[in-house]
Parts: C-alpha cells; sequence; structure tokens
C-alpha cells in the first residue's frame, strides 16, 4: 500500500482476517526477481514497520553484488557520478532498458537528467515530462525569454497574463494590433497602449511593463543571475500563485521551479562569464538533444510510485536525505512514515542485480541558501554487510557502517568533484588515484590566484584561470593538460 494519497487504506489488508473469518492466509514469500542480497536488504528495511503482515521474503542462487551506496557533495555530482555508473554499466553490457532511475519526487529529474545527458546516456520519462518541458519550467523560461528578447512576440502572449493580472483578451487585441500597424514589439505596443487604456488594464499592463524595465536595469548592474531569475517568479506573481493553491501538484511545482533556480546558479559556477542569454542558450540545446535521443534502447526514469510492477536488471535510488525520502510531509504522522518505507521497499525490490543508493550532502534551495540534509534513516535499516562503501576502510572516514546499523556521514566515499560531467570517453577506465581526494578546509587561508601550479590527484598538474566562491565553497576554474582541458573543481580537492 503506497497509494494512500489516493485514498488506499492499508486497513482492508490488516483487517481483512476480522472482516471474513475463517479466511485461510497463505504468505508468499519466494521472490523469484532479485538476488538474496536485495531481497535481505528489503526485508531489514520494511521489518521496521509495525503496521503489517509479517513475511521474510527469500531468494534462491548466489548471493549477487553488494548494494552501492554514496554520498555526494551536492546534487550535481550525484547527477554526474549517476550518469558515469550508468555509462559503466552499459559498456559492460547492461542493455539501457535494463536500468531504472527511481526517485521520490520529479523535480529530482533535473540533475539526474543533465548528468545523463552530458554523459550522451538516452533516456526516458516515464509517467511525466522532462524537466524543461513542463508547464511551470515553459511558463518561468518564458518570462526570462522576454526579458532577454523583449521582441519575443511567442513568449510574451504566454505570459501576459500568467498569472492573472486583468488583462483581458480585448487588451490583447488593442496591443497586437498597435504592435501590427506601427512595427512595435508587443512589449513596446503594451507600453503605448497603457496610455490609452483606463482602470485595471491601464495599470496591469504598466505594472507588466514597468516590471520587465526593473529586471532589465538589475541584469545591467551585475545583480547575480539566480537572484534576478528569483526576483522575476516573486515579482511577476508566479511564485506567490503556486504557494496559494497549497495543493501536491502546487508544491510539486514549486519545487520544480527551485530547480530552474539551482540551475542557473550551476551554470554560473560552470561559466564565471554567465548571462542570462548564455543560460537560455544551454536551455535551447537541451532541447535539440533530447531531440536526437528518440528511439532505441533507453534508460528509463520515474517517480518511485510509477515504479510499482515493473523490473530492471539495474535500480538507482538517489536522493536518501530526510526530507525528501522519507518526504518532509510524512515525517509527523507514523502512518505516513510507514508508507514511505513501504515505498523504499517497493524501489529496492525492483532490482534484480545491481542496486545503487545515493544521497547529496546539499541541494539547491530557493533564496540561495543551500539545504544540508541528513541521510535518509532508511539507509541504517540496510544491514550493514550487505552494503558497498567503495572499498573504504571506515577509519579513514567517510559513510560508515556500524554494528547497530547506523549510518555515520563523514564526507563522501567517491572523490566526485563539482566539475562539468564527463563525457562518454572519460567516463571509461581511468589512471590509477589515490584512495582519498586531497582535502582542504573551505576556511583555509590558502588563496589561488590565477596562475597558480596546482594538482589534482585524478587530473594531474594544472593552472588556475580563476577563483571565487559560492557560499562556503571555494571554487576553482582550472587548466588542466590534455585530455583533460578545464574543469570547474572544489578548492578542497586541490593540492
Amino acid at each position: 500500500s503506497i497509494y494512500r494519497w489516493r485514498g488506499a487504506d492499508i486497513g482492508n489488508i490488516l483487517r481483512f482476517e476480522q472482516d471474513f473469518p475463517g479466511a485461510t492466509v497463505i504468505r508468499l514469500e519466494q521472490n523469484y526477481r532479485c538476488t538474496p542480497t536485495i531481497v535481505d536488504a528489503a526485508n531489514g528495511v520494511i521489518s521496521h514497520n509495525t503496521t503489517r503482515k509479517g513475511k521474510t521474503l527469500f531468494a534462491e542462487g548466489g548471493r549477487g553484488e553488494r548494494i552501492r551506496l554514496r554520498v555526494y557533495d551536492s546534487e550535481q555530482e550525484e547527477g554526474t557520478a549517476t550518469a558515469a555508473a550508468i555509462f559503466a554499466a552499459l559498456k559492460e553490457g547492461m542493455p539501457a532498458s535494463e536500468v531504472g532511475v527511481l526517485y521520490r519526487t520529479n523535480a529530482q529529474s533535473r540533475a539526474l537528467e543533465e548528468g545523463l545527458r552530458r554523459a550522451r546516456v538516452p533516456y526516458v520519462i516515464y509517467g511525466g515530462v522532462r524537466f524543461y518541458d513542463r508547464r511551470e519550467i515553459k511558463d518561468a523560461l518564458a518570462y526570462l525569454r522576454l526579458l532577454a528578447n523583449p521582441r519575443s512576440t511567442t513568449d510574451f502572449l504566454r505570459i501576459i497574463n500568467v498569472p492573472a493580472r486583468g488583462i483581458g483578451k480585448t487588451s490583447v487585441e488593442k496591443v497586437t494590433d498597435l504592435a501590427a500597424q506601427e512595427a512595435l514589439s508587443l512589449l513596446q505596443a503594451a507600453d503605448r497602449c497603457a496610455a490609452g487604456l483606463r482602470g485595471g488594464a491601464k495599470h496591469a499592463l504598466r505594472g507588466f511593463c514597468d516590471m520587465l524595465t526593473r529586471w532589465q536595469v538589475e541584469l545591467q548592474r551585475g545583480e547575480g543571475l539566480g537572484r534576478v531569475v528569483e526576483h522575476v517568479l516573486h515579482d511577476s506573481g508566479y511564485w506567490p500563485m503556486w504557494r496559494k493553491e497549497n495543493t501536491d501538484d502546487a508544491a510539486d511545482r514549486l519545487a520544480n521551479l527551485k530547480e530552474l533556480v539551482a540551475a542557473v546558479d550551476e551554470h554560473v559556477v560552470r561559466n564565471p562569464q554567465a548571462t542570462l542569454s548564455s543560460f537560455l542558450e544551454d536551455v535551447a540545446l537541451i532541447h535539440d538533444t533530447d531531440a536526437l535521443q528518440a528511439g532505441g534502447g533507453q534508460v528509463a526514469m520515474m517517480t518511485l510510485h510509477a515504479a510499482k510492477g515493473l523490473e530492471f536488471g539495474m535500480v538507482v535510488l538517489p536522493g536518501l536525505e530526510e526530507g525528501l525520502f522519507p518526504h518532509q510531509r510524512s515525517l509527523d504522522e507514523p502512518a505516513s512514515l510507514e508508507e514511505e518505507r513501504r515505498l523504499f521497499y517497493v524501489g529496492i525490490t525492483r532490482a534484480k542485480k545491481k542496486l545503487l543508493l545515493s544521497a547529496a550532502r546539499v541541494r539547491g534551495s530557493f533564496g540561495g541558501i543551500p539545504q544540508l540534509g541528513a541521510l535518509s534513516r532508511f539507509l541504517s535499516e540496510v544491514p550493514t554487510q550487505l552494503l558497498d562503501f567503495g572499498g573504504r576502510d571506515p577509519s579513514t572516514g567517510g559513510l560508515i557502517g556500524n554494528d547497530d546499523g547506523d549510518c555515520v556521514d563523514a564526507r563522501p566515499s567517491d572523490d566526485v568533484e563539482l566539475m562539468d560531467p564527463p563525457l562518454p570517453e572519460e567516463v571509461a577506465p581511468q589512471p590509477p588515484r589515490s584512495p582519498l581526494p586531497i582535502i582542504r578546509r573551505e576556511n583555509d587561508p590558502a588563496t589561488f590566484a590565477a596562475g597558480t601550479a596546482v594538482r589534482h590527484n585524478l587530473f594531474g598538474q594544472g593552472s588556475v584561470s580563476s577563483a571565487e566562491r559560492s557560499g562556503s565553497r571555494q571554487i576553482l576554474t582550472i587548466q588542466f593538460a590534455a585530455p583533460w582541458g578545464r574543469k570547474t573543481v572544489l578548492a578542497r580537492f586541490i593540492e
């Protein structure tokens, strides 16, 4: 029972023997899909639910490989590493159609999609649409395109009255007629028409034009691109419109809009000279890439709810952090929390052979304040001996499992840098590297001026091109020797 929010009632199962006295209970406990390792993990997790019909699944055959568990510095690193792991599996002969990426919320797909796209791994989203094709994202991008190109007719017409601001069909027709007569852009015509209208329509048109002017001024004076995007969403009324609706659907749309702001911030980190136009060009290229991926075997991406009844040779379950999975809305209600655990159980048992679990320390957040998350409680419920922590000696730190089944998050088990995700040829087997990256505290007095010679334990020697800060993190753009070229990495991974 994972559809309580749709009216499903697990009490129908729990009360069955009382409702139908004399019923015979037959437990179907043999699992024919998963390896014994995956089945034992599922048993370990679901045993923590109290409202259930107890049974213990078993599977026959070889134990299978341990379940891989990794914690990354950010959702971008998680997306990059997930794509690399999938690409490696495909190179080993795993069909793309046998790989499933299952996430708790649709908003998670954005970083994962970008990782797969840059690694040139074809994917398809089931039961939903790609991130940049979602209604709220297309509306927000229409605002941004109109800001970048005030002559955009399509974008003007899409958002002139979204959200509703009292600009009706008649007013829009007056604007379009004047634009045609005077060879003006619709925005110029709207500014001109506002002077000749009365009442609410005049105020609404004038306010709309003034908003665009104000945002353009913010861009010209160099205000942070991500912050300008936030102002667009707030000042236009688009963000408040969804927040006021106060439904699960609206909450999902707000989460997607947060991810859009995070995408803008990432674009700025990767491109220190980024502009609104360069971000929009990246988005346009994404659509072009998507069009080339039709047909053939594709990695399946979907929410965990959509995955019930399916199976894959390899399953990735990302975003295993408190407040995300289990979801924030379930944390204060035991029944909802148990349903979240059943959903995790469903995710685990979609995997036939390979299961990859991951989490991110930090996820982007609206307002420019990153969310620092704790590991999901569900990870501590997977028996430690079933997990692969990356071949790390627990004494060196990292993600550790102890005898009590607790997971301790010390630092990532992989040295995945904040950098441009690898192309397929870069995902192939790489030169040997030391087991741990060089770690430098973010508040160390060491500075990295342009031209400073540095060393990375994978990319080798390089020269700093630029350095900047993003919150508490120092981010370096470094020119490495061929074949690596320019990379953007966190300073703490640099000697």
